[in-house]
This record gives structure tokens, sequence and C-alpha cells, in this order.
């Protein structure tokens, strides 16, 4: 495989999000080859048994992504269209 050398610093921010997009649907293309680490599965445990046990609750992904505009403390930073970029790579998780 061939490295690749670029300056992401000089990338511009709209540049940054085509670049991470790209690599996001590269390997959720592969999905099969990617391995969650363990502690990933340790944390869905926790919360789920936090769950079941009335500790936390549940958000539909409407509320949360609204949720998320209000708490982004760099929210003014970003055009819109960036965050709302931002939102979308995070629902293909």
């Amino acid at each position: 495989m061939n490295k690749i050398d670029i300056s992401i610093a000089q990338l511009s921010f709209t540049q940054k999000l085509d670049l991470m997009e790209m690599l996001w649907a590269d390997m959720a293309g592969n999905e099969k080859k990617l391995e969650s680490p363990a502690w990933h599965g340790e944390i869905l445990n926790e919360r789920e048994t936090a769950l079941n046990a009335g500790k936390e609750t549940v958000s539909s992904w409407e509320a949360a992504k609204e949720r998320i505009k209000k708490n982004i403390s760099i929210r003014g930073k970003f055009e819109k269209s960036s965050l709302d970029m931002l939102i979308t790579l995070a629902s293909r998780a």
C-alpha cells in the first residue's frame, strides 16, 4: 500500500469533512473487517444495565440531534451546513 503524504492542516474545513466522509464510506463498506475494541462492549453493557435500572433514559434521534446542536460550545464557529454534515456522519455510525 502506498503512503499518502498530505498536510491535513492545509485543507479547508469543507475538504476535511469531504475526506472524513470518504474514509467513513470506505470503512463502512468493509465493516466485516472492522472489530470493535472490547471496551465498546463493556460500555454498552454498562449503559444497558443503567437503562434497565432506570438510571438512564432514551431519546429519539431527532431529539438527540437537537440536544447536540444546542450543546456544542463551538457551534458558532461552524456554518449550519457543516454542523448538519457532522450530525449526518454521526447518524451513519
